[in-house]
């Protein structure tokens, strides 16, 4: 991919940009180099306030030549953006033989988002790097991006080799992608999410839950502003500080109930059995205990020989929030049934206590857990913002400058970011409204007020553009007070940034701001390009009328320049004439062309016998006459006179110019018509030879062409001519007949 191409000291240089870890390569086109230099420094970087450090570690990988990390990381907007990179330099290339040497690469600036900056590793050098002394080196990128985006950092650097001296330092520009992302800071755990939670006061932090669906939550944000919705609205943090966000989320309003232990005091239902002894043994009580639905959940074991009150200790069995039945029974057998002696129930969500009827007596321990929340805290950090800058301008050394300290400063020019002016102080070149942000390591930024700078430069020129005739004075939104000149001369009523020009000449503005600095352009020639030279001529001359609008000229006949430096040209020749006429400024003016005519050309006529031509007609067109008529058809340069009278001809040149022949008579016709008709060539056209017919011998002949040049003479052999020698064209031959000049035209091919 071609990025630049430009001519360098008689040398055309094409960088070239190479994909891989990312290369440039210089080709020396005019000294037959195929691919020569390769330019690393992709190295693009930064500069937080330390100095990088150097990974001697890295090495590329069948290159010499390359960048680690070979990637920029993502930053994030307002965060702190720290990361050294570090690059390994190339010490030669060969091609075709030749191996030219880098002597140094130079980074001379970087483009960067607002609110960062960069620092190279020595830039107590300039930033200037000898691959001979050590091929490594690092640029460190930081700051705190303001805004985020995508941005393309530009880099400017400039490679110097050993040919150096013969074609020039070479200057490269390219460009890396670098992407910032828009500050969402968050924080998620089992319990909520927080986004925003992190900034400058005020700050509004959204809160999500991540459990829904629970009984009951509790939200103390820390704010002094609690909720008991699932999910709460934003919340606003005013003052700098951490803050600590208690939630708590319940699975259930109600306490969990467990049955610990039943005692059965008395069961009026036992009366004993024969398994009993009638009353005089003991029973053998148990319990059995059901929910609801009649399920039985607990059957206790069995006591011998136990009299009431009997109790037992339960492991802790759930319960729901119920109903629930203790059955008491006497076991007996093998012989007879398990008596039944009576139940008692109970609520399952109730505390230890005693249930009676029906002459039962049962006593109920249960344990009573609260509902047990899921608890989680966070915290939520709101910093403050960095004192106002106060900014000074020093007029002596044109420089405005804060004594302020923050962790990072971004200058601004009517509200608008200055490309690479991060320091604590700057030097502005033009008047007008400067202010700084100070930056402090959290990202918060506090802007100074207004300084009025006025400065008036004396090096910058207003920049004009010329379209058509419509001057456009380009950089006029700074500018509000115009006034136009021509020829350094005041234009009245010219005082807008344009003007349409109506006549050649040097034009300029000068533009005044409202600090009262005034700024004159450079003067712009405008040609007026309607303007042409006026034109008079007579019958051999042409001249400028106008002549003293213009000081040179160049006089032009049928488009050719005829060198010729006058306002009056004398000429002979016919043709079309024209002028270009130059004034003062150098501009350039076109007349519209004049026919002038040769007035001492006069054509003339030649013949022999009956066959008449004019000399000198190339490139005329011709028109016959006879007695003054016209005669129809008769355009060549020849002419077979057939008739007694005066013949002339008419000629017209290219140019329309028209010239008359000499007259020439003709007395009487000659020849014998049937000597004519009975008399033939052939063939005819022929490429070699002619045959005469009805000739009684051989005849004297005479052959011309149609110059009248007599070309051949003779006596005929065998009644034939050889024409072979001769060039394509046509011929009159001329033949001597029993006292009677006979004339036939000849076509040779």
């Amino acid at each position: 991919m071609v990025l630049t191409n430009q001519t360098i000291t008689g040398t055309n240089f094409v960088i070239l940009k190479k994909y891989h870890k990312i290369a440039y390569i210089l080709i020396f086109t005019n000294l037959n180099f195929k691919g020569l230099l390769f330019l690393v420094l992709s190295f693009v970087a930064f500069s937080s306030f330390s100095q990088c450090s150097i990974d001697y570690n890295y090495s590329p990988s069948g290159y010499n030549y390359g960048l680690s990390p070979d990637t920029l990381p993502i930053g994030v907007q307002g965060q702190v953006y720290n990361e050294d990179l570090t690059f390994f330099l190339p010490l030669d290339t060969t091609d075709s033989g030749l191996t030219v040497t880098f002597t140094d690469f130079h980074i001379t600036s970087i483009n960067l988002p607002i609110g960062m900056t960069w620092e190279c590793s020595n830039s107590f050098n300039g930033c200037h790097y000898d691959p001979s002394i050590d091929q490594y080196g690092c640029v460190n990128l930081g700051g705190v991006p303001l805004q985020s985006g995508i941005y393309s950092v530009d880099v400017e650097l400039v490679a110097t080799h050993n040919l150096s001296a013969l074609a020039g330092t070479v200057p490269i520009s390219f460009s890396l992608p670098l992407e910032i992302l828009p500050d969402t800071s968050s924080s998620s755990n089992s319990g909520f999410a927080m986004v925003g939670n992190t900034g400058c006061s005020p700050i509004q932090v959204s809160f999500t839950n991540n459990n829904p669906g629970m009984a009951a939550y509790m939200w103390d944000f820390g704010n002094g502003n609690i909720s008991m919705l699932e999910n709460p609205g934003p919340q606003i943090y005013n003052s700098p500080g951490t803050y600590i966000v208690n939630y708590e989320a319940y699975s259930s309003t109600s306490s969990s109930y467990f049955l610990t232990n039943v005692e059965v005091v008395d069961a009026d239902g036992w009366d004993g059995d024969a398994e009993d002894g009638f009353g005089l043994l003991s029973p053998d009580p148990f319990i059995i205990i059901k929910d609801q639905s009649g399920n039985t959940i607990y059957t206790s074991s069995i006591y011998v020989d136990q009299n009431f009150p009997v109790s037992w200790s339960i492991n802790n069995i759930p319960l729901q929030n119920q109903t629930y039945t203790i059955e008491v029974w006497d076991q007996d057998g093998p012989f007879t049934a398990d008596d039944f002696c009576g139940s008692l129930t109970f609520s399952g969500f109730s505390n230890s206590g005693t249930i009676m009827g029906g002459g039962e007596i049962i006593n109920y321990s249960t344990l009573e857990i609260p509902p047990t929340p899921i608890t989680i805290t966070d915290t939520v950090n709101v910093f403050s913002y960095p004192s106002v800058p106060n900014i000074m301008y020093d007029t002596l050394s044109n420089l405005i400058y804060t004594d302020s300290s923050y962790f990072a400063m971004q200058w601004y020019y009517y509200n608008s970011p200055i490309p690479n002016a991060t320091d604590s102080s700057f030097n502005p070149s033009s008047s007008g409204l400067y202010s700084i942000l100070g930056i402090n390591e959290y990202g918060c930024v506090t802007s100074s007020n207004d300084l009025l700078v006025i400065i008036c430069d004396s090096i910058y020129q207003p920049s004009l553009q010329l379209n058509g005739s419509n001057f456009v004075m380009l950089d006029s939104a700074l500018y509000p007070i115009y006034q136009w000149y021509h020829n350094n001369i005041t234009i009245p009523n010219a005082t807008n940034p344009y003007f349409n020009a109506n006549s050649s000449g040097m034009y300029s503005i000068h533009a005044s701001d409202t600090f009262g600095c005034t700024y004159v352009s450079n003067q712009v020639l405008y040609c007026d390009g309607s303007q042409q030279p006026t034109l008079d001529n007579n019958l051999s001359n042409v001249w400028i009328s106008d002549s003293l609008n213009y000081i040179s000229y160049d006089w032009l006949l049928n488009g050719v320049n005829l060198n010729i430096n006058n306002s009056i040209l004398s000429t002979g020749n016919s043709g079309m004439y024209s002028v270009v006429a130059e004034d003062v400024y150098g501009c350039q003016y076109f007349s519209p062309e004049v026919l002038l005519c040769d007035q001492n050309f006069t054509p003339l006529i030649n013949s022999i016998g009956s066959v008449a031509w004019v000399s000198d007609s190339a490139g005329y067109s011709i028109q016959w006459y006879l007695d003054g008529n016209i005669l129809i058809n008769e355009t060549n340069s020849t002419i077979f006179m057939s008739s007694t009278g005066n013949y002339s001809a008419l000629l017209i040149d290219p140019f329309g110019c028209d010239y008359w022949t000499n007259s020439i008579s003709n007395i009487s016709s000659n020849y014998n018509n049937l000597e004519l008709k009975e008399i033939s060539i052939f063939p005819n056209p022929s490429k070699d030879l002619i045959f005469i017919t009805n000739l009684d011998n051989d005849k004297k002949y005479s052959l011309v062409d149609l110059k009248g040049d007599l070309i051949l003479s003779g006596i005929t052999k065998n009644h034939s001519i050889n024409i072979s020698s001769f060039d394509s064209g046509i011929y009159f031959l001329s033949l001597e007949v029993n006292g009677v000049m006979i004339i036939k035209k000849i076509i040779k091919f």
